[in-house]
């Protein structure tokens, strides 16, 4: 027998870059959802994922700046596939955004506490949400045994702009974890109620939104107006299992500047100087310049190379 046809198919665009769907499942035998994407309206859809049973949401990441994509979905089964959902489309932001939280990207994490080495709080910025490895690297583990509050800060490189931070928690099966979805839950070892802050200049604030209570979602993404901060912290007072605070990953992301060429520079000049060595000089015209190249060859017909 096929599969009801999922519906109500949204698509929002978050400032990281991907899109995130979300469908209402109307059946109660799909194998999976199959999920099909288009470039414009003039595009043609193709498939790009199928999900598991009973999903509810998939994040399509990897996309193209100012870019309009389209969506529809189906669920499937050994009989075939179900009608199609109705049609729901996003676009991305013209400019492409960063974690600045991330080690790679300057970002330096600490803690109120750390259970051991097994648990580093230089887990939570490594660009893993899954959360491998856990007791081995995986994420962080407070050390204070049923006494909250607990924290973790990340400071950045300097001030940035950001509109949204990401708090992933433990997953329920911590020893074999999936890349996490906003649909999952947790009710094992998971945060539950936490406020996500950032530093305004003189004291720690909650970000709109930021304050939690009741959380049983592993990946919590919260979007805002644009704030200007150097560090951000989660602030946990509670967890599922009343003991110990657990978080995998903690981004944030704001928009990257793009990179210019700088420009050329000109009136290159080289005179000889009567104790052996060449003077060169030049004028600069750019001011975004990391240095000034200089290459040489020997007579006309020579090749030019880095010295």
């Amino acid at each position: 027998m096929l599969p009801a046809a999922p519906s109500n198919l949204a698509a929002s665009a978050s400032p990281s870059g991907p899109i995130n769907l979300s469908w209402t499942d109307n059946s109660n035998n799909e194998s999976g959802f199959k999920i099909e994407r288009k470039t414009g309206v003039a595009g043609a859809y193709a498939l790009i994922a199928t999900t598991a049973a009973n999903a509810l949401s998939y994040v399509d990441s990897g996309l193209a700046v100012s870019t309009t994509y389209y969506y529809r979905i189906s669920a499937t089964n050994a009989s075939g596939d179900s009608a199609y959902s109705n049609e729901a489309s996003a676009a991305t932001a013209a400019t492409a955004s960063i974690n600045v939280a991330l080690a790679a990207n300057g970002g330096v994490a600490s803690a109120s506490s750390t259970y051991s080495s097994g648990y580093p709080v230089q887990a939570i910025n490594n660009g893993d949400r899954t959360g491998a490895n856990w007791g081995a690297g995986g994420g962080w583990n407070d050390a204070t045994y049923k006494v909250y509050p607990d924290w973790v800060e990340i400071d950045f490189n300097g001030l940035k702009s950001i509109s949204e931070i990401d708090v992933i928690t433990v997953q329920d099966n911590a020893q074999s974890p999936v890349e996490p979805s906003q649909a999952m839950s947790f009710s094992l070892y998971g945060i539950t109620t936490f406020d996500v802050q950032y530093w305004n200049g003189s004291a720690w604030a909650a970000i709109p939104g930021g304050s939690v209570t009741g959380n049983n979602q592993v990946w919590r993404q919260f979007t805002f107006a644009s704030i200007s901060t150097g560090k951000i912290r989660v602030l946990v007072n509670n967890s599922a299992s009343k003991d110990w605070s657990r978080i995998v990953e903690l981004e944030a992301y704001g928009v990257s500047t793009p990179v210019t060429v700088p420009a050329a520079p000109s009136n290159l000049a080289a005179s000889a100087s009567p104790s052996g060595p060449i003077n060169l000089s030049w004028t600069d015209n750019s001011n975004n310049e990391s240095g000034f190249k200089i290459e040489r060859k020997t007579g006309v017909a020579g090749a030019y190379a880095l010295i």
